[in-house]
């Protein structure tokens, strides 16, 4: 039997795979946020674009880096850097 291709009704791409990784403050700080432990929620925004959320802990105050990079069966890829801070309390 084939597996599964194709974005099913929850908009998950049974043929693609992610790959999450933060980038900490610290020049040697990286964390690859496996996804075994990441239940993700998928929202749907368009009839072709999806929202994908996880909840993952920032250790440090500071700016981080998120890098998120899908890759599919055909071979094609992309990647998307975000910045995320995190802000110590003022006063």
């Amino acid at each position: 039997m084939a597996a599964p291709t194709g974005t099913d009704e929850q908009g998950i791409s049974n043929n693609v795979v992610v790959s999450r990784e933060l980038y900490e403050p610290e020049e040697t700080g990286y964390r690859f946020l496996y996804w075994e432990n990441a239940k993700p929620r998928i929202v749907r925004r368009s009839s072709s674009e999806y929202q994908v959320e996880i909840d993952f802990s920032l250790n440090a105050i500071g700016d981080y880096r998120l890098r998120v990079a899908t890759a599919d069966l055909a071979g094609g890829t992309a990647v998307a850097w975000q910045p995320v801070s995190l802000m110590g309390k003022s006063g």
